[in-house]
């Protein structure tokens, strides 16, 4: 068997499958976990994908805490991607990153001037061609990442041929910013595009009893976030101003949930998701872009083709649960990419 190979580039890992023809290319988002999600980018290689490896922050031209991060960041990628020519050899010539794309114009209204509500924005397109290259692009993201897929997709639909989002979110939420004095600081977004803020929900103060809770901290136990997160989510009209206009993205999503998720309510999260892309596909609407949500009872923070390991934080379900989640959505995870980037046509809305 034919071994995959990767290459350190200055976006992450580039992980080049067997063989030196084309292949279809993933742009792999890691999470508020931080570092290079490999683990992810390697499976895919061992599909058949070219798989770029990404943080979300803390790499190349982007912040070292998970606020305030350029979109404009993750356009590049993409591009980039998209332009190399095969996956060739492993010491084979690559572009020069961020050569594949300048910046763009009115980056600030990207998001502002979007139409809002499920079937708006229909003049978008999917995957195809990017600017000469013959390569379509998925975006595979987890926690941190999925939510990150979900808001690339909804500013750069013309760029994105798939999205697939484990444990992902629907809705823009306050930066992770675990610098000294962080909480000292207001709360700031996640993602900023054209220098503007990405409307965001912040966390929800802990009550007594969840600072209380926290003390679970310093004896090896820490207490499940999904709180702060739901307690947010009960302002309807905070909520709406924060969530993803989605339905720009005219190609096919998967969404991967565990309904045990202590991090955050990941299942609600994403349906707010399926809600803006006009709710899930079935066989009663053929000619309509796929959108699937997989939800696995019992299970915690679902994070990729192996359980998360859980280091400083609670991630619900139990460890059986959580692995065999993990086993039984891989799979469709890669039938789903193989499906969408075997075609370069964009599906009917």
């Amino acid at each position: 068997m034919e071994e995959i190979a990767s290459r350190a580039v200055e976006y992450g890992t580039l992980w080049l499958p067997p063989g030196t023809g084309p292949a279809p290319a993933v742009l792999v988002l890691g999470g508020s976990e931080g570092g290079t999600p490999d683990d992810v980018g390697a499976a895919l290689a061992r599909e058949g994908f070219l798989a770029l490896a990404s943080p979300c922050f803390g790499g190349a031209g982007l912040p070292a805490q998970l606020v305030e991060v350029p979109l404009e960041r993750f356009g590049e990628r993409l591009r980039w991607l998209a332009a190399l020519p095969g996956t060739g050899p492993a010491d084979a010539a690559l572009p020069q990153t961020g050569a594949a794309g300048g910046p763009e114009v009115g980056e600030a209204g990207r998001l502002a001037a979007l139409p809002r509500g499920p079937g708006a924005g229909r003049q978008g397109r999917a995957g195809g061609p990017i600017g000469g290259a013959s390569r379509p692009v998925a975006v595979v993201g987890r926690s941190k990442g999925g939510e990150l897929a979900l808001l690339v997709a909804s500013a750069y639909p013309d760029l994105v041929a798939a999205v697939v989002a484990y444990s992902g979110s629907g809705v823009g939420w306050q930066g992770i910013d675990r610098g000294p004095g962080a909480y000292r600081r207001p709360a700031r977004p996640s993602w900023t595009l054209g220098g503007a803020a990405v409307p965001f929900l912040p966390f929800a103060r802990p009550t007594p009893g969840q600072v209380l809770s926290l003390l679970g901290y310093l004896v090896g136990r820490p207490p499940p976030s999904r709180p702060f997160y739901e307690r947010a989510l009960g302002d309807a009209a905070a909520v709406e101003r924060a969530t993803f206009p989605v339905e720009r993205f005219r190609g096919p999503v998967l969404l991967v949930s565990g309904a045990d998720d202590q991090v955050w309510p990941s299942r609600e999260l994403a349906e707010i998701a399926v809600r803006r892309l006009g709710g899930p596909s079935d066989a009663a609407r053929p000619g309509r872009r796929r959108v699937e949500h997989l939800v696995y009872e019992g299970t915690g923070h679902l994070a990729g083709p192996c359980p998360l390991r859980a280091r400083g934080f609670a991630a619900g379900g139990t460890p059986e649960a959580n692995a065999a989640a993990a086993a039984d959505a891989w799979p469709r995870v890669v039938a789903f990419l193989q499906s969408a980037l075997a075609v370069s046509a964009a599906p009917k809305p």
